[in-house]
């Protein structure tokens, strides 16, 4: 079945969606590493680097969150996940018609 250019362009920003969020993940990772050394180095900053990492937690659930709910071109339904909280953007295929993400590589070729 042939991919109209509509649903290629929201495929595709389903896609860089994803990259997005796996950046973001790598970025948080790399800034709450220094956070818990510090705060196991410095007792007296307990708190405040808890807090922090517990912002950068809740920052990265709300990204991935709204990774997974990106709208399928095809069922306009979420494509990740149906999930209210979703804890992974989900997989290849839309959760209700089975839209690949592959069908953009394989139309193109």
């Amino acid at each position: 079945m042939e991919l109209s250019d509509e649903e290629r362009q929201k495929l595709n920003y389903i896609l860089a969606c994803r990259k997005k969020n796996q950046n973001n993940r790598f970025v948080l990772s790399i800034i709450s590493i220094p956070l818990l050394i510090v705060a196991l180095l410095l007792p007296n900053l307990k708190p405040l680097c808890g807090l922090l990492v517990l912002v950068l937690i809740i920052v990265q659930l709300y990204s991935i969150t709204k990774t997974a709910h990106v709208v399928c071109p095809r069922c306009n339904k979420p494509f990740g996940s149906n999930w209210p909280i979703a804890l992974d953007v989900g997989g290849n295929n839309c959760q209700s018609c089975d839209l690949s993400l592959s069908d953009v590589y394989k139309d193109s070729a």
